[in-house]
């Protein structure tokens, strides 16, 4: 997993540094188990219309046995001259998994639920 900061926007100047609203990407790779992939060989790709996220009966979850946060961070310039540091995590809290789609390089699809926490300081120097 990866988060990835795509854009800041700043808002209303305030004494601790202007609002900032950080926008973020997940992103996601999976590998899974060589007897997994098996079996799913043959099942079908997911509905793109998300159907099969409705169809609670084909998902189970799964524990969690080892996990990193995704973390990054950048310095931004504001418009008030500050140097900010400004850190993005992202944590999976949660993970579902169906065995009855495959995606195209034959992985069971599986589905996250994470948290993410932003946090911004001035830079030091």
């Amino acid at each position: 997993m990866r988060v990835v900061i795509v854009d800041i926007l700043e808002g209303e100047i305030k004494p601790v540094g202007p609002d900032l609203q950080i926008g973020y990407r997940v992103l996601l790779s999976v590998k899974s188990p060589k007897e997994l992939k098996e079996s799913v060989k043959d099942a079908p790709l997911p509905p793109r219309d998300g159907s099969y996220l409705r169809n609670l009966k084909i998902w189970e979850i799964i524990n969690i046995t080892e996990k990193k946060n995704a973390i990054e961070r950048i310095l931004y310039k504001a418009s008030d001259e500050r140097d900010y540091e400004i850190s993005a995590e992202a944590e999976v809290t949660i993970v579902a998994r169906t065995l009855k789609f495959r995606d195209m390089n034959f992985n069971p699809i599986y589905h996250l639920r994470w948290a993410f926490c932003a946090k911004i300081n001035i830079a030091k120097k």
